[in-house]
């Protein structure tokens, strides 16, 4: 896990207990833990936004919807 092992784990919770109290470490906890449930939401929310932009079918709508317009202004493309 971030490439902490146990025992390094363990003496930064110790410093951690010492340093900020026992009443406090639940609150943090808790913090920490609403914070890391709402970066994870944000992270989903943009890989669905970047997965729909980047969907080929959306891609090929929007594409026939632009020739229907190119279509409707009253020009027409010849080939020479």
């Amino acid at each position: 896990m971030f490439g902490i092992g146990t025992g390094e784990l363990l003496v930064i919770l110790l410093l951690a207990l010492i340093l900020l109290g026992p009443k406090r470490i639940p609150e943090i906890a808790k913090s920490l833990g609403k914070a890391v449930k709402e970066m994870e939401k944000v992270k989903t929310e943009l890989e669905e936004s970047v997965k729909e932009e980047l969907r080929p079918s959306r891609l090929i709508e929007e594409k026939e919807e632009e020739e229907k317009k190119s279509s409707g202004t009253g020009r027409k493309e010849t080939l020479s």
